[in-house]
């Protein structure tokens, strides 16, 4: 947890903890496990411990309280354009891609066309249907390397 955060959140509970009462609490030995609990445990000895009282807010603290919330909030608000800039590139990079598959499909369907027409073509025209088809392969190699 970053270093500001934690001390928001320490100054926080500490300045929410000035309205609780010093409290009983009693550290018993059940079954093998230490526990706690703020009545004695029933059937185990028990020991009170002394809960210290809640130290008093600084004059100054609820300055740097609001400081620190300041901070978060900028943080916050950083990262959340952050992280709007980073899903639109990611949307952009999708649409590209998506644009250059069907690119890629409409060149291999063109190089099987013109496949095609060189199998159908007569011997007068054979050498225009191959001279067809093989620019539609290098058309296809040039945008398509995979």
């Amino acid at each position: 947890m970053p270093l500001m955060p934690r001390l928001s959140l320490i100054l926080l509970l500490c300045l929410l903890s000035g309205g609780a009462g010093a409290q009983s609490l009693y550290k018993c030995r059940v079954d093998g496990t230490l526990t706690y609990s703020g009545s004695p445990c029933a059937g185990t000895p028990s020991t009170a411990v002394e809960v210290p009282e809640a130290p008093t807010p600084s004059p100054g603290s609820e300055k740097a309280l609001a400081r620190q919330r300041e901070s978060a909030d900028r943080l916050t608000r950083e990262r959340v354009k952050r992280e709007t800039a980073e899903a639109r590139q990611e949307q952009s990079r999708a649409r590209q891609g998506e644009a250059q598959r069907q690119r890629c499909g409409k060149l291999r369907l063109q190089k099987k066309w013109a496949d095609e027409a060189v199998a159908a073509s007569t011997d007068a025209n054979r050498g225009r249907a191959e001279t067809k088809a093989r620019r539609a392969q290098e058309a296809l190699i040039l945008a398509c390397p995979l």
